[in-house]
């Protein structure tokens, strides 16, 4: 007896399948981006052709499953790299992340990893599919902008600090001689001379604020507190400073740290300046809080004001010319800067640097 059997339908699900293999064949060849589709019930790496182009692997010399793959990965980065996919089956969210690899010449590409999860049978986690973009040359130039913007930072800073000796030793000298210059005719001059008293005593109240003015300039050009007290006693002495003349009431609250970098330092401090400045011109703000942190990994400082706040959508513009500066000094340093805001909630200004180094507990207040 024979047994027929209408395979049709079969043959066409098989050559609709062998055209969507043929057109995604075609879409990895026609892009620059690689594939990388790992399995999570076998645990095997598929890796498409772009990709071991892209590092200079032959199939044969590349691994298939992930601890092998991860071996490839910088050893600064596999961690963040494990946590990436662990987060990813977990949460089934897309993820995004920018990692070192091995090429077959032993050295290391930028790549920039995007994927997803992709939901088996009753939902379970199957696959996790990425995208694999060569970031290098982005990379490199990137590096070669932060180090012409330190170049450009550390001339700015000397020029400062140049400007700052100047107003201390020459214009501060030539008042300090002009007061008492001042004085010593002040106390020379005969009875009945009580216009050109007075006119004398406005003079050295004048030179007397000029000075003073001075050496604030002087200050704010070259904070010498950084290098004679330390980042917190200098961060805490510019508040205390910036709230007399502004009338601002300021909270500060810091940890005392060892030997932080000079350019950590001043580039706190520089944040410290310009978000306060920002407080005090647009925020309409009565009360500012100051807080420098340290975790053991990073150093955080951050400004938090009472005032009006802003709009969501002109957070990420509002910082203005100087904030956007200090953003660029921040990311040199390998930190970021975070601006949190809403109408009627204040501003809150956050600047993160990466630091190993020794901190003491014990807060400055």
């Amino acid at each position: 007896m024979a047994v027929i059997q209408d395979i049709t339908g079969l043959r066409q699900i098989e050559a609709n399948l062998a055209a969507s293999e043929e057109r995604l064949r075609y879409a990895l060849e026609g892009t620059n981006d690689a594939l990388w589709d790992w399995n999570l019930e076998t645990g095997v790496i598929f890796f498409s052709p772009r990709y071991l182009s892209m590092l200079g692997y032959e199939r044969k010399d590349h691994y298939a499953t992930f601890e092998r793959w991860l071996e490839t990965v910088h050893p600064e980065d596999r961690e963040k790299v494990r946590r990436a996919f662990d987060e990813a089956r977990q949460s089934g969210l897309p993820y995004r992340i920018e990692c070192r690899i091995l090429t077959k010449d032993q050295d290391w590409c930028w790549m920039l990893n995007r994927g997803r999860l992709i939901a088996g049978e009753e939902r379970r986690p199957s696959r996790i599919i990425r995208t694999l973009s060569d970031i290098s040359e982005q990379k490199r130039a990137n590096e070669q902008i932060r180090n012409l913007s330190n170049q450009i930072i550390h001339s700015q800073e000397e020029e400062r600090r140049r400007i700052s000796r100047e107003l201390h030793d020459e214009a501060g000298q030539a008042l300090t001689a002009l007061r008492i210059y001042l004085d010593i005719i002040k106390k020379g001059l005969s009875e009945g001379n009580e216009k050109l008293r007075k006119e004398l005593d406005e003079a050295i109240a004048l030179s007397n604020q000029t000075l003073e003015r001075i050496r604030s300039l002087a200050q704010g050009l070259r904070p010498a507190a950084l290098e004679t007290l330390g980042l917190s006693s200098a961060l805490k002495g510019y508040c205390t400073e910036f709230a007399k003349k502004t009338h601002l009431a300021i909270e500060y609250e810091g940890e005392s740290m060892e030997s932080v970098p000079y350019e950590v330092g001043i580039t706190l401090y520089r944040f410290l300046q310009e978000g306060l400045t920002n407080v005090a011109k647009h925020a309409q703000a009565d009360r500012v809080w100051v807080r420098l942190g340290y975790d053991g990994h990073r150093i955080t400082l951050s400004i938090i004001d009472n005032g009006k706040g802003m709009v969501e959508k002109t957070v990420g513009r509002s910082g203005g010319i100087g904030l956007i500066g200090i953003e660029e000094r921040l990311h040199y340093l390998g930190g970021e800067l975070q601006i949190t805001s809403a109408p009627g909630e204040g501003v809150r200004l956050i600047a993160m640097i990466p630091w190993e180094g020794r901190h003491d507990p014990n807060h400055d207040r």
